[in-house]
């Protein structure tokens, strides 16, 4: 009845001790800023469950949050006169590179600051994110704390 065979072996795992709580944002720190209201916020990210914990951070903070999957649809939304505090900019999306689409945000919109998010941790990453105009820089899996500490830098 069945045909096949089953192999079966284990691996060893080795979890590194790191703190996955995110101190910066739980314990309040004297001069930082935990809610931006009033702040509109375009997040480009094509991967669904990205995207959901970019929308639950950013919207955690008091951040009106527009989405866009794709470069185009980003651009779209952009040209559409709508006003927006920041853009969170994925590098990677199917149909455009995001230094690409950074370009394009900031020959229309050079006020509007972006913030690249990448699985990249690179120096040369970040370093040509800087000269594509990008305003910060942040590694996935996204942390809240740093994403805070960057909005203060832009806003405050």
């Amino acid at each position: 009845l069945y045909q096949g065979s089953t192999f079966m072996f284990s691996l060893p795992l080795f979890i590194e001790s790191f703190d996955l709580s995110d101190s910066f944002a739980l314990s309040p720190q004297k001069g930082i800023c935990y809610s931006f209201p009033q702040k509109t916020a375009l997040l480009v990210e094509d991967d669904l469950n990205g995207m959901k914990l970019l929308q639950n951070i950013v919207s955690s903070l008091d951040i009106t949050c527009l989405s866009a999957e794709t470069g185009l649809a980003a651009i779209n939304i952009l040209n559409s006169n709508a006003h927006f505090d920041v853009v969170f900019l994925d590098i990677r999306l199917p149909d455009m590179d995001g230094y690409e689409i950074a370009k394009l945000i900031k020959s229309s919109r050079p006020d509007i600051p972006i913030i690249a998010q990448s699985a990249h941790a690179f120096i040369e990453d970040k370093e040509k994110a800087e000269l594509y105009g990008f305003s910060a820089y942040l590694t996935k899996p996204l942390v809240k704390g740093l994403i805070i500490k960057e909005l203060n830098k832009l806003f405050y």
